[in-house]
């Protein structure tokens, strides 16, 4: 199957179904355009290439490989984004369609430089959180701008601080921005290898109450944005 093809089967199931869900064969035949029949082989061959555990009847969820190679895909298209409405002015409404044709031809070391060139966005023009590169790398701010291509991938898998269960606490593995934003997270103790615990999430993008080295530490919602934790999950 031609790597295009894969990145958009790995792509469709996480945007159905998230991180650890299972997507049916119809509802990705309806997303991507294509016959049941034609779904199912694909998901045959995912299955035998490590990237998806597949049930017949059932459908399909995505492996650690499936996963990380989908957030790859994601991370590329929503830098795309950022840099199609931000640098060459394309408008919003045209962003997600342009972006879904280049994504695939992005590589990794285009996309850390776009990623350096951009500031480190956390988000894209929709909001949608840009997952972290997987350089061996604490925050943005030690990535360097004459860095090359990671030799070391980070030792464990990523998930946004948003994603954490109410009450639930996790180590902060990673912290998206430049450094004045690391440097700011770093006076309220939220630095790579502290535990927090998620209090609360305010509605409607409102602010985030953590509990910090016990200690209570309130952040709005784009702060928030831009730390990740160590996904024990995966």
């Amino acid at each position: 199957m031609p790597r295009e093809q894969v990145e958009e089967y790995l792509e469709s199931i996480y945007d159905l179904a998230g991180r650890r869900g299972t997507v049916r064969t119809t509802e990705c035949a309806v997303r991507l355009g294509l016959s049941p029949a034609s779904v199912t082989e694909a998901f045959r061959r995912l299955a035998r290439d490590g990237l998806v555990a597949y049930e017949p009847y059932r459908g399909v969820s995505l492996t650690a490989d499936g996963l990380a190679a989908a957030l790859q895909v994601k991370r590329k298209h929503r830098l795309v984004e950022v840099f199609l409405e931000r640098v060459l002015g394309v408008p919003r409404d045209r962003v997600h369609a342009e972006s879904c044709r280049l994504e695939h031809a992005v590589s990794e070391t285009v996309a850390d430089a776009l990623c350096r060139h951009l500031g480190a966005p956390s988000v894209c023009p929709d909001g949608q959180p840009i997952h972290p590169c997987n350089r061996n790398v604490r925050s943005c701010a030690g990535c360097g701008t004459d860095a090359g291509p990671a030799e070391e991938a980070r030792p464990a898998p990523l998930m946004p601080l948003g994603d954490l269960e109410i009450g639930r606490a996790g180590l902060v593995g990673f912290v998206r921005g430049e450094e004045p934003v690391t440097r700011r997270l770093a006076e309220l103790g939220l630095t790579p290898g502290t535990e927090l615990t998620l209090v609360r999430i305010h509605p409607e993008g409102g602010s985030v109450e953590l509990l910090v080295r016990q200690r209570p530490v309130t952040v709005d919602r784009e702060v928030a944005d831009r730390i990740y934790l160590v996904d024990e999950t995966v």
